[in-house]
């Protein structure tokens, strides 16, 4: 089967902002209001459409690759354990940073690997109804961290649906991607807390209805940018989507040390902007990438 160029295009952009948004996270929570803004609204928007096209890419499964994933999650969490007792010389181990997507993408693709009678396929809107209520109830729960419960509900869209199949004019995508995108960054601008944009416990009534209309909008946003996407090349950006592994293995020590060092300057925005495309570029080679990938 032919490639579909439009994933990578989309998880191209995808991962330059989960690099940028890695750079500015740490530097949000000195008070500056602009990052506070720009932090959450990658954050409404960038791990759900990240997922949806990992479950795109995790249709052909088999044991080598779950291996291969796993060795991948633990040679990421001990990179990370590594560098924070290098910088406090305190020894913690646990998931780190960055690590909890590696092990969420091998939960995932473990589930539908062993789904030997296909049932996340002959059951899809069942399923897909069940998941999205555990996604926006799992606030409820007693649970600090619920991301391994929401994001399935993306991994799965992105695993069953054939978004080449939902047709949309150009131009009324192109509109309706710059009005989720406003609707999401208003959001971002009233409440720019990322306490229950990427999965813990609700301290109201109201983070539930934000949370379930972020969800909402995420899957429309989706649904928008695959149909103004290009199904071919395009410089740089394909080849960030298609080598994202590498980048998303690498980034995050190097994001953590450019907020040590450049997070009081006055260029920090544009260190951000630059840095960020830099690491892509530099670890979306395909040697680097190679190491990487499974053979």
């Amino acid at each position: 089967m032919e490639r579909d160029i439009r994933y990578d295009n989309i998880k191209g952009v995808l991962i330059y902002l989960v690099v940028l948004a890695h750079i500015l996270y740490s530097v949000k929570f000195t008070n500056s209001l602009d990052i506070n803004i720009i932090t959450s609204f990658i954050y409404t928007f960038h791990m759900p459409l990240f997922f949806i096209v990992s479950g795109y890419f995790s249709k052909k499964i088999n044991s080598k690759s779950l291996i291969h994933l796993m060795l991948l999650f633990i040679m990421l969490d001990l990179s990370y354990i590594l560098y924070n007792y290098i910088i406090t010389s305190n020894l913690e181990f646990g998931i780190k940073y960055s690590s909890w997507y590696m092990l969420a993408l091998f939960i995932y693709r473990l589930m539908v690997f062993i789904d030997r009678k296909n049932i996340f396929k002959k059951f899809k809107i069942p399923i897909l109804i069940l998941l999205f209520l555990s996604s926006i109830f799992s606030g409820f729960l007693n649970i600090s961290d619920t991301r391994y419960i929401n994001f399935f509900l993306f991994f799965y869209l992105g695993y069953i649906t054939d978004f080449k199949k939902i047709k949309i004019n150009k131009v009324l995508s192109f509109i309706g991607c710059i009005i989720v995108l406003s609707i999401l960054f208003l959001i971002s601008r009233s409440n720019n807390s990322l306490n229950f944009y990427m999965g813990s416990i609700y301290f109201s009534n109201f983070e539930f209805l934000i949370r379930t209309t972020i969800y909402i909008l995420d899957i429309l946003l989706f649904i928008f940018v695959y149909n103004i996407s290009v199904n071919k090349k395009i410089i740089f950006i394909s080849k960030f989507g298609r080598n994202s592994l590498s980048i998303y293995m690498i980034h995050r020590i190097i994001t953590l040390i450019i907020n040590e060092k450049f997070m009081f300057t006055d260029y920090f925005y544009i260190i951000a902007i630059v840095s960020s495309f830099l690491i892509c570029l530099i670890f979306s080679s395909n040697l680097i990438n190679r190491f990487f990938k499974s053979k």
